[in-house]
């Protein structure tokens, strides 16, 4: 889980409503079992990844594996491009190697009961960000980062 900052800490659960709500009239996303990862999805593509955590983790909490820990991959991916956010390298290293761990075997694409989500691009993506990690161990400047290419999953592959 996450803890939200302290100064809106007492909205929490107000706020969290209302970006789904917010987001359902957007996307025009049907309210049944395909919403959280249809968010999920969304939510990454926007570049809102601590949202796309939190609609994907009510699957992965509900999930059994193999499919738990597919879901416990796109979480990782999309918490690493958080810390990406946040300029925090050492996260962003550990999640993402460990993302590409649970998600490379699926050949870009996750099929899942409530859709199929292309992740093709957004492996690409992980995988230039780590080698130019890995190059530049000693650099401290994460701003090359954002040059690189944006990362996109696919709904409905």
């Amino acid at each position: 889980g996450w803890r939200p900052h302290p100064q809106w800490a007492s909205m929490a659960d107000r706020v969290s409503l209302r970006s789904g709500v917010i987001l359902l009239a957007l996307t025009g996303q049907p309210w049944d079992d395909r919403y959280p990862l249809a968010t999920g999805v969304t939510f990454f593509n926007q570049a809102l990844y601590h949202e796309c955590h939190d609609a994907l983790e009510i699957l992965w909490r509900r999930a059994e594996d193999p499919l738990k820990q597919r879901l416990r991959g796109m979480i990782l991916l999309a918490g690493g491009f958080h810390h990406q956010q946040e300029g925090h390298r050492l996260g962003m290293e550990a999640l993402w190697s460990d993302a590409l761990g649970l998600l490379e075997p699926l050949g870009g694409t996750l099929e899942t009961p409530w859709g199929c989500v292309g992740m093709a691009s957004a492996l690409e993506a992980v995988r230039l960000r780590l080698a130019w990690l890995e190059h530049y161990a000693t650099e401290t400047n994460l701003e090359p980062l954002w040059k690189l290419p944006r990362p996109e999953w696919e709904w409905g592959v």
